[in-house]
């Protein structure tokens, strides 16, 4: 090859290369859908303020966000479905079941700044008086099922207070129904899309109907239906037993012959604060374990002669 004829060709491989560089930088641009509802609610998108805030969370999701979004869809089928179902039962949106995505991602064992636990986010004081029993090494703002029953009581009852509007419903949630009241009558707003929440609570509520939106279509976010792979269902069964000693967590895995990061996952009302530390069943109380299916005969086993072993040498 002369040299002319190679500069001419490593030209044309620059030129190449750079077109390509241009195209892996190019952005698609996606459009916010014309209309949003929530829960049988129409956001109003006419209010240039309302469509320009929406624009923002979207475009922010759509762009920066990319791998939360396919995290939150791998994950969904151990949750979402379950939730609807329980929803559709009670006769309510089934949308609200995304509330729980803005919460926690969909990790079970998420612990906010503020104390706020589980995939529903209960802070410790609303935990309690919904029932959700708290002691030292148990939490049950960690189980799913008894987590998601209170919340929907929870979402319900804001639902009534707030004149049957979930909009307002969701910011209480999130601000508290005491803070919203102030702020509602601080503003002389009427509706949640007339006021200016506090910063959390300004996004919280959007997010969570364009989480519902990335649901319906993926596609609106630029997410391809091939990249859309969900995790695999937990397998487990529910155990209920007493102890007559109380026991470290982590000897139950002994037991049944699983490991403690499998027990730790599929148990995410037993509170642990810290790897250097395991938390304690205690003793003479109702408890409850999560264990992978075909385990529970070993762990009646196991849990019976315990409790016989701990019964003689108490005598």
């Amino acid at each position: 090859m002369s040299k002319k004829k190679f500069y001419l060709f490593l030209f044309f491989l620059i030129v190449q290369n750079l077109i390509e560089l241009q195209n892996s930088y190019a952005m698609t641009a996606l459009k916010l859908p014309d209309t949003l509802t929530f829960a049988g609610q129409k956001v109003p998108l006419e209010d240039p303020f309302v469509r320009e805030h929406f624009d923002l969370l979207f475009t922010t999701m759509a762009y920066n966000q990319k791998g939360q979004l396919l995290l939150w869809y791998k994950r969904a089928n151990r949750y979402i479905p379950i939730v609807k179902k329980i929803l559709q039962d009670k006769n309510l949106p089934t949308d609200l079941a995304y509330i729980m995505v803005a919460e926690s991602d969909l990790v079970p064992r998420a612990l906010s700044p503020s104390s706020a636990y589980g995939i529903w986010q209960f802070i410790p004081s609303t935990g309690e008086h919904f029932g959700l029993k708290q002691i030292q090494g148990w939490d049950e703002r960690g189980d799913f099922f008894r987590a998601t029953d209170k919340a929907i009581q929870y979402l319900t009852k804001l639902y009534k207070e707030f004149n049957q509007d979930w909009f307002l419903a969701m910011a209480a949630y999130n601000c508290g129904p005491t803070n919203l009241k102030k702020m509602l009558s601080i503003q002389k707003a009427k509706s949640y899309w007339e006021s200016v929440p506090n910063r959390e609570t300004n996004v919280y509520v959007p997010r969570i109907i364009l989480i519902k939106t990335f649901f319906d279509n993926p596609s609106i976010f630029g997410v391809k239906n091939e990249e859309l792979l969900s995790y695999p269902q937990y397998e487990y069964i529910q155990v209920q037993f007493q102890l007559e000693k109380p026991i470290k967590f982590a000897e139950i895995g002994e037991w049944i012959g699983i490991s403690y990061r499998t027990l730790y996952w599929l148990n995410p009302h037993i509170f642990v604060k810290s790897y250097l530390e395991d938390a304690t069943l205690p003793q003479h109380k109702p408890l409850f374990l999560n264990i992978p299916k075909g385990k529970g005969e070993i762990f009646n086993k196991a849990i019976d002669e315990f409790n016989r072993k701990s019964k003689a040498s108490s005598k």
